[in-house]
């Protein structure tokens, strides 16, 4: 049961640290909806769903390279290669 604890702080200190690096106060209203979400589904301990408005947030947001680093890292603990190769390439680009 620790395992599961101490993996999911780890998924929530890459996707906190992540959504640091964009803006305070969004502007868009999709963002907006992105951003609610986001905390919504963390609140919930929906880690997945979380990444997912986070990525729609900072794709918004034009974040900048660590914040996609931050959501690689969060998606490589989870697990989710597709994730990690898709952050990887928006990285990059």
């Amino acid at each position: 049961m620790l395992f599961l604890v101490g993996r999911r702080n780890t998924y929530n200190k890459h996707l906190k640290a992540g959504r640091a690096l964009l803006p305070e106060n969004v502007l868009f209203e999709e963002a907006k909806v992105f951003d609610k979400e986001y905390i919504e589904y963390l609140e919930h301990n929906e880690l997945e769903l979380a990444m997912n408005a986070l990525d729609d947030l900072g794709l918004l947001c034009n974040a900048p390279d660590n914040f996609w680093h931050q959501l690689k890292l969060a998606a490589s603990n989870m697990g989710l290669t597709s994730e990690v190769q898709r952050f990887k390439q928006i990285q990059n680009t």
